[in-house]
């Protein structure tokens, strides 16, 4: 791949937040299911909280926008 093609993979649109790489092989094979299973479900705790933010947040923005002025 020509440097130019890297840079452009390196721009392209990712709509999610991208954090520093986990070293997921290294962890699955450290920690036992139970614990991968934890991780798992703080993962989707997390999501889900986030999405409930997102819903709470486009509420308080109907109010504002439908409020009278």
């Amino acid at each position: 791949m020509s440097q130019p093609e890297r840079l452009a993979s390196r721009l392209d649109f990712r709509p999610i937040p991208i954090w520093d790489p986990v070293p997921w092989p290294y962890l699955i094979d450290i920690l036992d299911n139970r614990q991968i299973l934890e991780i798992a479900r703080i993962q989707v705790q997390l999501h889900r909280e986030t999405m409930q933010a997102h819903i709470r947040a486009t509420e308080a923005f109907e109010k504002v926008l439908s409020a009278k002025g």
